[in-house]
């Protein structure tokens, strides 16, 4: 009987000893695997949710060597985006500085903000966030590109001069005039007084200065040339260029400094993508881009290229769809691959003084000034 109450007791203790090692047993697996979502949830949902949405946070760290000096060049992905995305459509705010901080699973913080001013006026800093590819400025006039109808040109025929259509689209009747000019001024005298009653003092504004006519690229250049010998010199200057034969999208390229837009590697892909050849600053590098900036091939090819490049960047262009309109359509690279570069003109920053002076040229009928931001 002893024996018995011995071993039912035995039995007893490993049963509690089974039970307790299936319970830790258990403990130990549920809480690996609450380790493991845990860990996934903190370091594996995040990249994978990012990855599935813009990433302009994602950055490419270059090395580049003069002599015994490496200097590290890096590209983020919404720098590159974005100075491409403005010298094709943002006037005069192709030199701001990008950066993007990321707040995991999809989200980031960006802020724009300007490296060049004039005088007493700085450039506006916005800032925004980006969430799962949504994008959210606090300031969303910033992407704002200049309207069509600020150009004279706008809707005119192309095959004539612009002054005598002017003319021709206003009609007076019984004292009245009927207007059917597009231009945001209806007329040139319009325009022409609205530069006059500027005020006279060294504001900067931004202007939309309208040709006489569609120029070739070596006009252009050769106005820009006449500006500076009348001592003009107009800043961050953009050049408008037909992108379409009704010359409907506003579509153009900076031909004031050259920018640093990308990795020079990529320009296998997209040629003259950036206009430099080396990574990092270099003196003749530098001059070299500069010499580019006259060559009309080159210039081609170099708005080609971003459109192309812009393109491509399906997550990109679909979070500035709202702000982008058509402008990266293909249609629109192949037309200007085509026709090459027709100007009806171009945007800068420029004083009341300024502006007066350019409309003495016959090149240029009107020009529409903006404050500038």
């Amino acid at each position: 009987m002893e024996q018995n109450t011995a071993s039912a007791k035995e039995f007893e203790v490993y049963v509690k000893k089974s039970i307790h090692r299936s319970f830790r047993r258990m403990g130990m697996a549920v809480g690996g695997v609450v380790l493991a979502v845990v860990l996934f949830v903190q370091f594996g949902m995040s990249p994978l949710m990012s990855s599935l949405y813009y990433n302009p946070a994602k950055t490419e760290i270059l090395e580049t060597k003069s002599g015994d000096i490496t200097y590290q060049t890096s590209y983020s992905q919404i720098e590159v985006d974005f100075h491409v995305y403005a010298e094709l459509s943002l006037p005069c705010k192709s030199c701001d500085n990008v950066q993007a901080f990321s707040n995991g699973y999809g989200n980031y913080q960006i802020l724009i903000s300007p490296v060049i001013s004039f005088g007493t006026k700085r450039g506006t800093t916005t800032a925004g966030q980006i969430r799962k590819g949504k994008l959210e400025l606090y300031n969303p006039d910033y992407l704002q590109g200049g309207p069509a109808n600020y150009f004279v040109g706008y809707g005119l025929n192309r095959d004539r001069d612009f002054v005598s259509q002017m003319k021709e689209n206003v009609i007076e009747e019984d004292g009245e005039l009927t207007i059917y000019n597009r231009w945001f001024y209806g007329t040139l005298e319009d325009g022409k007084a609205a530069i006059d009653e500027l005020e006279d003092d060294h504001t900067m504004y931004q202007a939309y200065v309208s040709f006489d006519r569609p120029k070739t690229f070596t006009e252009v250049n050769e106005i820009m040339d006449s500006l500076k010998e009348q001592d003009v010199w107009p800043s961050l200057v953009w050049v408008a260029v037909y992108g379409s034969e009704d010359g409907g999208e506003v579509v153009g390229y900076a031909c004031d400094a050259p920018q640093a837009l990308a990795p020079v590697a990529w320009n296998e892909k997209y040629p003259e993508l950036t206009l430099y050849e080396k990574d990092g600053y270099d003196d003749a590098d530098y001059e070299k881009a500069e010499q580019k900036l006259q060559d009309e091939s080159v210039m081609t090819q170099h708005l080609v290229s971003m459109l192309r490049y812009m393109g491509d960047q399906h997550k990109f262009v679909n979070m500035m769809e709202e702000y982008t309109s058509s402008i990266f359509d293909k249609s629109i690279a192949d037309y200007i691959e085509e026709n090459g570069i027709s100007s009806y003109g171009f945007v800068c920053i420029a004083t009341k003084a300024d502006m007066l002076k350019m409309l003495e040229m016959d090149d240029i009928i009107g020009i529409v000034p903006e404050s500038w931001n």
